[in-house]
């Protein structure tokens, strides 16, 4: 599961997700107001390996313990402020050159 917007941020996001059906997770601070990006899941459903995280995005390969097929995952949650979005299409771009799962 993504969840962006959280408007959630510090010792709250722990406490937070110690109350979902989750037992794994990776999360960021975001820029602003928003709060933090998550990514939640189940170690016996999956295996997510994180990549790479700046304050807008998550970059993660997702292995689904019941098949064999591997996938990236881009979970982004993109400022307001151009500069900070021109970012993360650059980002994009380094993360589409390095990461070929074919």
């Amino acid at each position: 599961m993504v969840i962006t917007e959280t408007r959630v941020g510090g010792d709250r996001v722990g406490r937070i997700i110690e109350g979902l059906p989750f037992d794994v997770f990776i999360t960021t601070d975001t820029i602003g107001f928003a709060g933090s990006l998550w990514i939640l899941w189940k170690k016996e459903d999956s295996e997510v390996n994180l990549l790479a995280s700046t304050k807008q995005e998550i970059h993660a390969t997702i292995k689904v313990s019941s098949t064999n097929h591997s996938w990236l995952i881009s979970a982004i949650y993109a400022s307001p402020r151009i500069a900070e979005r021109r970012l993360i299409w650059s980002n994009l771009f380094e993360v589409a050159k390095l990461y070929n799962l074919l």
